[in-house]
């Protein structure tokens, strides 16, 4: 069985990235990201994710949270390298 203390030195030993990392390079938004994005206050959009209306995943022990953005394609084409195209 493992454990929090195993998992860290694991993460440390192999370079991992985080659950949070990985959502982010793959253009998953803040809260204050998706409140742009979508013109909607704070509220509005717990209101949706409690609704399941918006795609979203936990990322901490602490609810926070990352959000799928609406064109997808978008972000990611902002994240690509420069000097590589999205093909």
């Amino acid at each position: 069985m493992f454990n929090i203390r195993t998992i860290s030195r694991i993460i440390r030993t192999y370079n991992l990235k985080n659950r949070y990392e990985r959502l982010r390079e793959k253009g998953y938004l803040t809260l204050k990201e998706k409140m742009v994005e979508l013109n909607s206050t704070q509220k509005q959009i717990r209101k949706m994710r409690d609704e399941g209306k918006i795609v979203f995943y936990r990322v901490t022990e602490k609810e926070e949270y990352l959000y799928e953005p609406q064109k997808k394609s978008k972000y990611l084409a902002e994240i690509q390298p420069y000097g590589r195209s999205a093909v």
